[in-house]
């Protein structure tokens, strides 16, 4: 809704998105000072009229990895994807059962 009303210009690309299975998760990313205020001024204004919306800790952060595709979308920014290291334990298991405990209690 907040797009729609605010920000129709992306509304195609974030319809689209939605709809898709994967994405650009852990909101990290390099790019140009230009790109990055861009992105900045687009993704904490829809942040700031739903933060008070929600009250699971993890949403804003989990909209704010799906809205920066949603984005490189709309501006048809280019990118270069590098794999990520992981250079601790990533306990697996534990995260599995946070994630399954979050479906249930939404």
């Amino acid at each position: 809704e907040i797009i729609q009303e605010y920000h129709s210009d992306y509304l195609d690309a974030f319809d689209k998105h939605m709809n898709e299975r994967s994405g650009h998760m852990f909101n990290m990313f390099i790019m140009k000072y230009d790109y990055f205020y861009s992105y900045c001024l687009w993704l904490f204004d829809i942040i700031s009229r739903i933060e008070n919306s929600f009250t699971e800790k993890r949403f804003i952060g989990f909209l704010g990895e799906r809205l920066l595709d949603v984005w490189i979308k709309r501006n048809k920014i280019e990118f270069i994807e590098n794999k990520l290291i992981y250079i601790e334990s990533q306990r697996i298991l534990r995260k599995y059962i946070r994630f399954v405990i979050r479906k249930i209690n939404i």
